[in-house]
């Protein structure tokens, strides 16, 4: 299962993530995967202060995650990553970790 991540494209904020109010077109939608997200959270560290999901590995191997898990799931890593960006555009992230993040938001 990926999760959907819609990005705004130039403008006023710098936001990557996109907010209900502001209409990103589908082609601003990058999809990534949970283990993709984990993969960044490894490289970035535990500095973001919104918690990151937890997996349900057992229960993912054996059935599918209910609408309400996936969603729920959704939330978290939305504001986990709206968080790193949001640290990244105040420079507190690493610079050798932008070019990751842009290709990860698909900024690049």
């Amino acid at each position: 299962i990926a999760f959907r991540i819609l990005v705004l494209r130039p403008g006023g904020g710098g936001s990557a993530a996109a907010s209900s109010a502001e209409q990103p077109n589908e082609e601003d939608a990058v999809l990534r995967r949970y283990s993709q997200f984990a993969e960044l959270r490894d490289r970035v560290g535990f500095g973001p202060k919104a918690p990151f999901p937890k997996t349900h590995a057992i229960r993912s191997i054996f059935c599918v995650l209910s609408a309400a898990q996936l969603e729920d799931r959704r939330g978290k890593l939305e504001a986990w990553l709206q968080q790193v960006v949001t640290a990244a555009a105040r420079h507190f992230l690493k610079e050798e970790l932008w070019p990751e993040l842009c290709s990860f938001v698909g900024a690049w």
